[in-house]
This record gives structure tokens, C-alpha cells and sequence, in this order.
């Protein structure tokens, strides 16, 4: 009688314990790595207009412009310095520049809606395991650290994740020039990837 007993309780305590067992299972498969996923995806969200230009924004001058005999700028053909802010945040001012954007822009609305009204903001630190250099871009998070063929500082804010996507604003900024674009990620067999982008502002 008591082996019985003790099995039944067993089985009470398994059938209680499997709901808290799957729930843990599915809070795991729904997690990502947010760092991984802008990793994965910096060239695509940064772009390699630098490469050809070298800066992130045309500017109407640059400190110590080489140029070549027929007066076009001469590109350094090695990594090109970056400042990539650590801290991924919510903007306001943001904010409001996105609500503008989905009120004039019915596509964002239909296409994104969920995303836009269920996600929610997360505010995160890139850590010292990201990638110090990708592509041909030399990644810096020390804003006060020389940086040679400096093209300017990248920050990404107001990063907003629902089910299979992923919204975030890039801001590319040299000196006091910036541009900030939203862009929308999508998850597709464990892969995220960019699925559009629209410019927010460029001052």
C-alpha cells in the first residue's frame, strides 16, 4: 500500500510539474540573442556606402581630404574606424518620429501593425564579446579613442521585438550630421533578416 502511495504521488507531482516544464521549454524557444542578431546583420543594417565614400554621410567637407589628380577622393583601401554605441535604449524624440511614420504610411500599418502596437521596447547593453571588426569595418565602443579612417558613429535605439520580427531605428551620424532609419527584421528558419527599411530623418 505504501509503494502505491508514493507512486500516485509521483504522478501527482508529475502532472503539475509538466505545464511549468513546457512553459520553461517555450519562454527558452522564444528568446534570442539580440547582440547576435545585430552581429549577424551589421553590414546589411549599416550598409557599405563608407566603403566607396569614406564617411557615412556626405558632408560638405572633410578633415584632411586626399584627393587624386582629377581631384576625387582618394578612399583608404584598409578598415575603416567605427564607433558603435553600447547602449540600446528608448528614444522619445524617436518615438514620435516613428508614431509620424506609421500615421502617414498605411504599408507600415498593415504590414507591421502587430509589431508597432504589441511589441514592446527593450533597452539592452552590447557586451565585450561583440565582434570587433566585420566586414571592413573597425568596431569601436570608446567614443574618446582615435580611430584611424574614422567614418563616423552608428547607434541603434528603440529596438522592439513580437513574435517572428524585430523593429529597430539606426542612427548614422558624422559630427553633427545625422540620419536615422527604422528597419524591420523578419526570423525565417532561425535566421533573422532585414525585410525593409525606411528613412526617419536626415539633419
Amino acid at each position: 500500500m505504501e509503494k502505491v502511495g508514493i507512486l500516485k504521488i509521483k504522478k501527482i507531482v508529475v502532472f503539475f510539474m509538466m505545464p511549468c516544464f513546457c512553459l520553461v521549454l517555450a519562454c527558452k524557444k522564444e528568446s534570442i540573442n539580440k547582440e547576435a542578431v545585430i552581429a549577424d546583420n551589421f553590414i546589411q543594417l549599416v550598409d557599405t556606402f563608407a566603403y566607396k565614400t569614406g564617411t557615412f554621410i556626405p558632408v560638405p567637407f572633410v578633415k584632411s581630404e586626399k584627393l587624386d589628380s582629377n581631384k576625387k577622393q582618394i578612399i583608404p583601401n584598409t578598415a575603416f574606424g567605427v564607433n558603435l554605441v553600447d547602449s540600446i535604449v528608448f528614444d522619445k524624440i524617436v518615438h514620435k518620429d516613428i508614431d509620424e511614420l506609421v500615421s502617414k504610411n498605411p504599408k507600415f500599418k498593415k504590414l507591421y501593425g502587430d509589431l508597432i502596437s504589441k511589441g514592446k521596447y527593450e533597452n539592452f547593453q552590447i557586451s565585450s564579446n561583440f565582434p570587433k571588426s566585420i566586414g571592413k569595418y573597425k568596431i569601436y565602443n570608446d567614443s574618446s579613442i582615435d580611430k584611424p579612417n574614422f567614418v563616423g558613429e552608428v547607434e541603434l535605439c528603440n529596438f522592439k521585438l513580437y513574435e517572428d520580427k524585430i523593429m529597430v531605428v539606426l542612427i548614422k551620424s558624422v559630427g553633427h550630421s545625422k540620419r536615422a532609419d527604422l528597419i524591420i527584421l523578419k526570423r525565417t528558419n532561425n535566421l533573422w533578416k532585414i525585410i525593409d527599411r525606411t528613412n526617419l530623418f536626415v539633419s
